[in-house]
């Protein structure tokens, strides 16, 4: 799957995260910024590029999320080792600083969802207005132990755990994780933007990811989101 990233100014790794999260429960819907009110439910995995992350490398950090039992809102991170041959990260893929493209094997994310109940979650904030999308907590340990039963029903082909569908949305996060701007008429607070892909059919998505005009501005145009572009082959 190849992931670009535009911003309307340029890119800003020193105080900013570039994050692309998925869906790919094969449930639920599109992963939002906001998760005071959509919780963190439709978050799968994420790909962080900047920020509090520290560095801007290939490949970039890739995260798994996992809920508490019982909660929407209480939510951890397991970071997962990415093989160099398997994601390869361009920066100034247009020349202009302002987008970088993602290469990766989806196979990465053909894995099952981390078992509730043994992992010790990642504390997160009390719920605000603006809480983060865990951008801390995202410290490399052993992997716990998946749930021996989870995600059986999304086998697709060759793949166990890849569904049919995914969910997709980008972030720009500060470097306390909080978030900025994401794709949606409403900026960081949108609750409307829907993008599915079919992870059995090439798609190669751009107007799909364009901000509509009239999006909500955040002034910076370093950390606000213009586009991108999701291409898929199986």
């Amino acid at each position: 799957m190849l992931l670009r990233f535009r911003v309307q100014g340029v890119f800003d790794f020193s105080n900013y995260s570039y994050a692309i999260v998925f869906n790919t429960s094969g449930q639920g819907g599109t992963p939002y910024a906001n998760t005071f009110l959509a919780g963190f439910s439709n978050y799968s995995f994420g790909w962080f590029v900047g920020g509090a992350y520290g560095t801007v490398q290939s490949p970039p950090v890739l995260v798994q999320y996992y809920l508490t039992p019982g909660s929407t809102t209480t939510v951890g991170t397991q970071q997962i080792v990415v093989p160099l041959q398997q994601a390869t990260l361009t920066l100034n893929s247009n020349g202009q600083n302002s987008e970088f493209t993602l290469l990766f094997t989806r196979t990465l994310l053909d894995r099952p969802p981390i078992g509730q109940a043994t992992p010790t979650p990642t504390p997160s904030p009390s719920p605000s207005p603006s809480p983060s999308p865990t951008a801390s907590g995202v410290t490399p340990g052993p992997s716990p132990s998946p749930s021996p039963s989870s995600g059986s029903s999304c086998s697709n082909g060759q793949y166990v755990y890849i569904c049919s569908q995914w969910f997709v949305n980008f972030f720009v996060l500060d470097r306390n994780g909080v978030p900025l701007d994401a794709l949606g008429i409403n900026g960081r607070n949108d609750t409307s933007y829907s993008l599915p892909l079919p992870t059995n059919q090439f798609f190669d998505y751009v107007q799909q990811l364009t901000k509509p005009a009239g999006a909500l501005n955040n002034g910076n145009p370093n950390a606000s989101i213009a586009g991108g572009e999701i291409i898929s082959n199986p």
